[in-house]
Parts: C-alpha cells; sequence; structure tokens
C-alpha cells in the first residue's frame, strides 16, 4: 500500500462527505444522522468527530482564510504554449533580454485586454 496516495484518497473522501453533507443551519447530530443514512459506507463515529472539527471556531476561521485566499488566485492561461516557448517569444521582442519570474507571471495569469494593456506598460517601466 502506498502511503501517499492513502493519504490524498482519505483527504478526498473527507472532502467529498463535506460537499456532500454540511449544511450550517444543521446541527452536528443532524447532519450525521443524514449521511449516514444515505451512505452506508460512512462511520457514524468517525463522521462525528469529523463533523464536530467542522463546527470548531479554529476550523471555521481556517476556513475562511483559505477561501479568501483561494478567491484571490489567477489560473496560468497560456493553453498548449510552454513556459520557455512564451519566454523566448518576449525574449526575441526584447532584444534578448528573457523576462523574470515575476514577468512571467503577469504574462501568464493577465488575458483581459485592459490587463494586456497594463501588463504591457508594467513591462516596459521594468525593462527600461
Amino acid at each position: 500500500m502506498d502511503i501517499p496516495k492513502h493519504g490524498e484518497k482519505w483527504r478526498t473522501w473527507k472532502g467529498l462527505l463535506k460537499s456532500r453533507g454540511y449544511d450550517p443551519s444543521l446541527t452536528s447530530d443532524e447532519i450525521v444522522t443524514q449521511q449516514t443514512n444515505n451512505d452506508d459506507r460512512v462511520n457514524p463515529t468517525q463522521f462525528k468527530e469529523l463533523v464536530t472539527r467542522w463546527f470548531t471556531p479554529k476550523f471555521q476561521t481556517t476556513c475562511a482564510a483559505k477561501r479568501l485566499s483561494c478567491s484571490k488566485m489567477e489560473p496560468h492561461v497560456t493553453g498548449t504554449k510552454s513556459f520557455a516557448r512564451l519566454a523566448h517569444e518576449v525574449a526575441t521582442k526584447n532584444a534578448g533580454v528573457y523576462p523574470t519570474r515575476g514577468e512571467m507571471c503577469i504574462i501568464t495569469t493577465h488575458t483581459h485586454k485592459t490587463k494586456v494593456l497594463l501588463m504591457i506598460k508594467q513591462l516596459t517601466l521594468w525593462l527600461h
């Protein structure tokens, strides 16, 4: 048995249970009863401990912080073009000067027209 894969599957299972059963308007006992009646794979005592942890203030604070952090993320949108190829194209446009990691982040995350214009202005400021 591979321990990292087992841990990943356990984490995925807990996330699936939370996405299916968590409702802040219900009590922990109601959630446990609902879930254990609907799914026989769920161990009631273990699930009760898990649901109790979901309702703790520390867990709620952590979830709120993670939600905020995830909302600020911007996906990389280079499509099928690799970062190396994109960096080379930028370097050929800038007289052989390759972009830094920060510049590559800006290039790969900003796709809207207004953001592209802003990115070009920022690149010209950084390069000169």
